[in-house]
C-alpha cells in the first residue's frame, strides 16, 4: 500500500502465495498494462526521468522508495509506481515495469522480461475481481 516499502528479492511461487493469502491473486499481465495507464508511461506523454523512480543520470541505479513517493508517477486508474521502483511479477511469470534499476527504454508499461527468481528490485502486486452485488429482495435495505 501507499507509503509502504514494496516487498522484493521473492519468486514468482512466493508472490503467487502472498497475493492468496490476502485473499486475492497475482495480476494479469493483460490488467497489469492497463492500470499502468495504457500508453508507454502511466503519465502519458515523454519519458521525464524525474517523474518515476527510475536510474539516476549516468546510469546509476537508485535505492527503492516507499510506494507512492512520487507523486507524479500516477497511472490512469490512480496507481502509484508502475513503472520505477521495482519491476513486478504478474501470473504468466514476467516481470514488468521496469524498476530503479532502469532507464526509460527498460521501465515503460509495455516492457516485461522472464526471471527465475527474485532481486532486490522485482517485487509483487496483488489484484483482486470485482465485488458483484447481488439484487436485494424487495423491501431489504443495502
Amino acid at each position: 500500500g501507499k507509503g509502504a516499502v514494496p516487498t522484493t528479492n521473492v519468486t514468482l511461487a512466493a508472490a503467487k502465495t502472498t497475493c492468496r493469502a490476502r485473499g486475492r491473486r497475482l495480476c494479469r499481465r493483460r490488467e497489469w498494462r492497463g492500470a499502468c495507464g495504457g500508453s508507454k508511461y502511466p503519465y502519458r506523454g515523454d519519458y521525464d526521468a524525474a517523474r518515476c523512480n527510475t536510474v539516476a543520470p549516468g546510469g546509476i541505479p537508485r535505492g527503492v522508495l516507499p510506494a507512492g513517493s512520487k507523486s507524479r508517477c500516477k497511472g490512469g486508474f490512480g496507481t502509484y509506481d508502475m513503472t520505477g521502483n521495482v519491476a513486478e511479477w504478474t501470473s504468466d511469470g514476467t516481470v514488468n515495469g521496469g524498476s530503479a534499476y532502469k532507464d526509460g527504454a527498460s521501465a515503460t508499461c509495455y516492457r516485461s522480461s522472464r526471471r527465475t527468481g527474485g532481486s532486490p528490485y522485482v517485487g509483487f502486486r496483488c489484484c483482486a475481481d470485482p465485488i458483484r452485488n447481488e439484487p436485494q429482495n424487495e423491501g431489504e435495505s443495502p
